[in-house]
C-alpha cells in the first residue's frame, strides 16, 4: 500500500485527532497495528521533522510494548528519506511447497531399490530433486539407514550348509563310538605372515654433532623390513605339534609331502604321546595340496585316518 489516495481517510483522522486515536480498538479494523506504526512514523517525520528517538518516544507512549525499537524507527525514517511510499509489508511467496509428497517418496523408493549401493546425490540426480529433500524422505519418512556388509569368513549356499550338517553328524558319531578321538585329532592349516624388523631404520635415528659419523645397525630377520612367508602350523587339544615356515614358494603336493615327512618325526621324537597312543587322526582343510593323489596315496599307505572337512565349493 502507498501513500496515496487509498489512505486519504487515515490521512485526514492524523491530521485532526491526538496520535492516541490510532490505539482505539476498532478505528480502522482492516490496518494491523505495525502499519499504523509505519503511517504515524512517515506524518511526524513529514509534518514536525523529529529524529528517530523522540518519534519512539511519542509511539511508546500510545503503542506500549508493541512499539517498534528506536533501530526500526530510523529504519523506516531512512526508507522515507529515501523516497519510498510504502508503509505495507511487500508480497511474500508464503511458506516453500513441501516436496515431499507421496508421489516423490514413491520415487525415491523406487530408486533405491534399483541401486540399494547409490549415494543420496545419485538418487537426487535420478528423481529430479535436492540433496537435503532426499535426505530427509530416505532417513526421515522411509527410516532407511545406510549398512555396510557384515564380513563373514565365507557366503554358504544351502549345499554347503546341508553338507556341513552332514558331516557335523558323522562326526558327532565317530566320537560317540570312540571316546578318546578328540586326543588323537591333529588339525593344520597354513597362513601368510609377516616378520617385522625389531627396530626400523626411521626409529633408530639419533643426535648427533655434525662432525660424528652416524652409527650402523645389523640387518635382522631376513633382510627385509618385512618378509612375508607361509607358516604351516599342526596342533592339537594340547597346543602346537609341528611348525614349519615356508617361503619363496607355493604349497604344493610335493611340498605337503615334505612337511607330512617331518610332522611324523616331530611326533615320534617330541610327542611320544600321539606316537603311542596309536594312529592319529588328521584334520585339514580341502586345499589342492592336501586333495591330490600323491597325498591321498601316502596318507594311506601309511593308515593315517581323516576327518573330513566341508568343501565350501557348491
Amino acid at each position: 500500500m502507498s501513500l496515496g489516495a487509498s489512505t486519504s481517510d487515515l490521512w485526514v483522522t492524523v491530521r485532526s485527532a491526538d496520535i492516541s486515536f490510532f490505539k482505539m480498538a476498532g478505528a480502522f479494523p482492516d490496518i494491523s497495528v505495525r502499519v499504523l506504526q509505519r503511517s504515524v512514523i512517515w506524518w511526524i517525520w513529514k509534518t514536525e521533522n523529529k529524529c528517530a528517538a523522540a518519534i519512539h518516544s511519542q509511539l511508546l507512549a500510545v503503542f506500549g510494548q508493541d512499539t517498534y525499537s528506536v533501530q526500526s524507527v530510523r529504519t523506516w525514517l531512512r526508507s522515507f528519506h529515501g523516497g519510498c511510499d510504502r508503509i505495507h509489508d511487500l508480497a511474500r511467496s508464503g511458506r516453500p511447497v513441501d516436496v515431499r509428497t507421496q508421489e516423490n517418496i514413491e520415487a525415491v523408493v523406487e530408486a533405491v531399490q534399483a541401486d540399494r549401493r547409490q549415494t543420496v546425490d545419485q538418487i537426487a540426480l535420478r528423481v529430479n530433486l535436492s540433496h537435503t529433500s532426499v535426505q530427509r524422505i530416505i532417513r526421515g519418512d522411509l527410516q532407511y539407514r545406510k549398512k555396510a556388509a557384515k564380513l563373514v569368513p565365507h557366503v554358504l549356499s544351502d549345499h554347503n550348509r546341508r553338507t556341513r550338517v552332514s558331516l557335523a553328524q558323522d562326526a558327532l558319531d565317530w566320537i560317540r563310538d570312540e571316546p578318546g578321538l578328540m586326543r588323537k585329532v591333529i588339525t593344520g592349516d597354513e597362513s601368510y605372515i609377516h616378520i617385522y624388523m625389531e627396530e626400523t631404520k626411521e626409529r633408530s635415528r639419533e643426535w648427533l654433532d655434525k662432525n660424528e659419523d652416524r652409527p650402523q645397525k645389523a640387518v635382522r630377520g631376513w633382510g627385509t623390513k618385512y618378509s612375508k612367508c607361509m607358516l604351516v602350523l599342526f596342533f592339537d587339544f594340547q597346543g602346537v605339534v609341528y611348525r614349519q615356515f615356508v617361503r619363496g614358494q607355493m604349497i604344493t603336493g610335493e611340498v605337503y609331502l615334505g612337511i607330512l615327512d617331518n610332522l611324523l618325526q616331530a611326533i615320534q621324537y617330541r610327542h611320544t604321546r600321539l606316537w603311542r597312543s596309536g594312529l592319529f587322526v588328521l584334520h585339514q582343510d580341502n586345499a589342492s595340496a592336501h586333495t591330490c593323489d600323491d597325498v591321498q596315496r601316502w596318507l594311506g599307505c601309511r593308515y593315517i585316518r581323516i576327518l573330513d572337512h566341508p568343501s565350501l565349493q557348491s
